[in-house]
C-alpha cells in the first residue's frame, strides 16, 4: 500500500487529532532514547490551530508554523473519544497552562526514561487501590512536548485516574503515543513540502488505515 496515497491537506485535521513530528536532523536522537523517528507531539485545538509544549512554554501555533520546523507530521485520529465537553475541557486545559506560564521541562526531557519497568507500575497501582498513593494532577507547572499531550488526556477524562499510573506523562514519549491507540489511529501525513518523501523506517509506512464510519 502506498503511503501517497495517504498525504493529507492542512484543512483535513481535526480538533482533538494528535500530531506526530518528524525531523530528519534529530532522527539519530530520537530513535536512541525512544525507539521512534519521531521527535515531537502537539496536539489540534481547531482547523488551523494547534496546541504544543516547546522550549519557550506551552503556546498556540498554527499548522504552517509547525510544519516549518519539520519535514511532515502524521495524524493520529481518534473521533469517538472527543465529544463537545471534552473539546472544552481541552481548550481550558490549554489556557490555563498559558495563562500559569508553564515552562518547558528540560530537565524532564534529559532524564527522559520511556516506560517503567512492571514492577514500578505494580506497586504504584497496588498503592492506588489501597489507597495510600494518588496520582499527580496534569496540571503542572512544566511539560515536555508528549507529557503535555498525555496530559490532555487526563485533564479531559480519556485516561482515568487509575489508567494514569500507567501512562504516565512524564514517561511518555512521542513514540510511544503512536503506539498506543488510545491516542489515535494512523490517518496520514501531511507533508511540509512536496518535494519530501517519507523513509521507509517510518512507524507507520507500512500501517494500513483505519476507516471510521
Amino acid at each position: 500500500m502506498n503511503y501517497k496515497n495517504f498525504i493529507r491537506e492542512s484543512d483535513e485535521i481535526l480538533r482533538g487529532d494528535v500530531l506526530l513530528c518528524y525531523s530528519n536532523c534529530e532522527y539519530e536522537e530520537a530513535i536512541e532514547k525512544t525507539n521512534s523517528a519521531y521527535c515531537h507531539a502537539a496536539l489540534v485545538l481547531e482547523e488551523d490551530l494547534i496546541a504544543e509544549a516547546y522550549i519557550g512554554g506551552i503556546r498556540k501555533v498554527s499548522l504552517n508554523e509547525l510544519l516549518a520546523e519539520y519535514e511532515y507530521v502524521t495524524i493520529l485520529r481518534r473521533p469517538d473519544i472527543w465529544s463537545p465537553k471534552r473539546i472544552n475541557a481541552l481548550e481550558d486545559f490549554v489556557e490555563r497552562a498559558i495563562q500559569l506560564k508553564a515552562k518547558f521541562n528540560l530537565r524532564g526531557m534529559k532524564k527522559f526514561k520511556s516506560c517503567r519497568t512492571f514492577s514500578e507500575t505494580r506497586e504504584k497501582l497496588e498503592s492506588y487501590f489501597s489507597g495510600e498513593y494518588n496520582p499527580s494532577s496534569p496540571e503542572k507547572s512544566a511539560y515536555f512536548c508528549s507529557e503535555f499531550v498525555v496530559a490532555a488526556f487526563i485533564y479531559v477524562g480519556i485516561i482515568e485516574e487509575a489508567a494514569s499510573i500507567v501512562i504516565e506523562p512524564s514517561s511518555t514519549s512521542p513514540g510511544d503515543i503512536g503506539r498506543n491507540a488510545l491516542f489515535g489511529h494512523y490517518w496520514g501525513y501531511i507533508l511540509s513540502s512536496e518535494e519530501f518523501e517519507i523513509p521507509e523506517q517510518d512507524d507507520f509506512y507500512y500501517t494500513k488505515l483505519l476507516v471510521y464510519p
